[in-house]
């Protein structure tokens, strides 16, 4: 199990959601979401893997960070292509869109502006660095704007303080 994300669900209860990797000897062989949920922030459920919208294949589907909005946590997958997930329960991903970019997928993270713009900032890989890039959608959230960064980012994260400002890292 590795990198795992807090979020606060609509309910109140927290979600922790993580990669889990299935190995033999030093091979990845799988790569997996699970998560677990808490009311109190002291104990946990049993992990549970999630269930991915079945128009999304693969053995190496990882959500990174899940983000809440208005009743809906929103991710982005890590994996070959960058993918867009929605849930309403933190268990279920329905498939959202598919981002039409030239690097493989790796890890990303969303926020949203007041007006429901959604942000995404990224680690997407190319042959030789992981350069960052940023993406803008309205909604419904299946047409993405792309920018390259020009710099290089590893777990990127991001906080919306104002429609004017926010805070990457």
């Amino acid at each position: 199990m590795r990198d795992p994300k807090l979020s606060v669900m609509p309910d109140g209860r927290l979600m922790v959601i993580m990669g889990g990797n299935m190995c033999e000897g030093r091979k990845i062989k799988s790569q997996w979401t699970y998560v677990a949920f808490s009311e109190d922030g002291e104990h946990f459920s049993e992990l549970q893997p999630v269930v991915l919208d079945s128009q999304i294949t693969g053995n190496r589907e990882w959500i990174w960070h899940v983000t809440w909005h208005k009743g809906t946590g929103y991710g982005v997958i890590y994996g070959s292509d960058f993918v867009t997930v929605k849930t309403t329960d933190g268990i279920h991903y329905d498939l959202l869109g598919r981002l039409e970019q030239p690097y493989r997928g790796s890890e990303a993270t969303v926020d949203f502006l007041s007006d429901g713009t959604m942000l995404l900032i990224a680690r997407r890989k190319n042959p030789h660095e992981a350069v960052g890039g940023w993406a803008v959608s309205k909604p419904p959230y299946t047409d993405y704007e792309w920018k390259d960064m020009n710099i290089v980012l590893g777990g990127p994260d991001m906080m919306v303080l104002n429609d004017s400002t926010c805070i990457l890292g």
